[in-house]
């Protein structure tokens, strides 16, 4: 259980300012130094990657499926949890779909 010390530092850190996602992706510092690889080598890394975001976001579907991680102590709690994995499912779906294009541009060499 949490303390009311423990409750009163959770509500202060609840009432900060919003920060803005980070996005440091060490993959796209390995891509943006894959100038030496061919061109088949960086379709293989782009393979890769997205076989990587794949499973995770067939990972987080799943786990929505079930109600997994989704606390439910009221109908707002599970509402907001709900749209949390939304979101971390659409992040995931978008770079999947990011991933795809790249790697059909350079098949094309549409560069």
């Amino acid at each position: 259980s949490i303390t009311a010390e423990g409750r009163a530092a959770l509500q202060q850190s609840l009432r900060t300012e919003p920060q803005p996602p980070e996005l440091h992706k060490n993959f796209l510092i390995q891509l943006a130094w894959a100038e030496s690889l061919s061109d088949e080598a960086v379709l293989d890394l782009l393979e890769a990657y997205a076989r990587e975001i794949e499973g995770r976001l067939q990972l987080l579907e799943g786990q929505a499926a079930r109600g997994q991680n989704t606390p439910a102590r009221s109908r707002r709690e599970r509402y907001l949890w709900r749209r949390i994995a939304d979101n971390l499912m659409a992040a995931y779906r978008t770079e999947l779909e990011w991933a795809r294009q790249t790697q059909q541009a350079l098949r094309e060499r549409n560069y």
